[in-house]
Formats: C-alpha cells, sequence, structure tokens
C-alpha cells in the first residue's frame, strides 16, 4: 500500500525476499538481460522478470554482484540503459 501510494504508475508490488531468488543449493541458478528486463532464474526453468524500468540505475550494481559472486557461464547480461 504504501508504495503504490509513493509510486502511483506502478500496477503491482511483489514482495519478493533474497531466500526466494535462490535454488535449494543457495545459489541463484542463472541471470539473463533483455532489451524489456532482468531475468533471475532460481532452477532451469523457474525466473523472476524484473522489468528494466524496476532495475533502474542499480543494474550496474547488479552486474557487479553477479560478475563477483557468479560463474560467467552462467551469466548473459548486456548493457542497457533507462
Amino acid at each position: 500500500e504504501q508504495c503504490l501510494a509513493q509510486y502511483p504508475t506502478i500496477k503491482v508490488v511483489l514482495d519478493v525476499h533474497r531466500d526466494a531468488l535462490v535454488g535449494g543449493d543457495g545459489e541463484i541458478y542463472k541471470m539473463v538481460s533483455t532489451k524489456s528486463s532482468l531475468l533471475v532464474y532460481s532452477n532451469r526453468v523457474n525466473a523472476y522478470v524484473i522489468p528494466r524500468e524496476a532495475v533502474g540505475q542499480q543494474y550496474e550494481t547488479v552486474v557487479a554482484l553477479a560478475v563477483n559472486h557468479m560463474e560467467g557461464y552462467r551469466l548473459k547480461l548486456n548493457p542497457f540503459s533507462i
């Protein structure tokens, strides 16, 4: 409710906890960026789709964290800007 009041253009608010983004082994399976979103896979078939607008200026921070904590073959991250 508070987020919706603060940002009237938001239609849906998802409260996703960090633990929900990781698989059973405690690792993020894969991260992929597209023209319109960032996909965070918790396993081979399940991914959280995060709209580009929601990532905003934090995209470079997310990429840096992924590069530092994930194996390179699990990343397909393209540069994008808002």
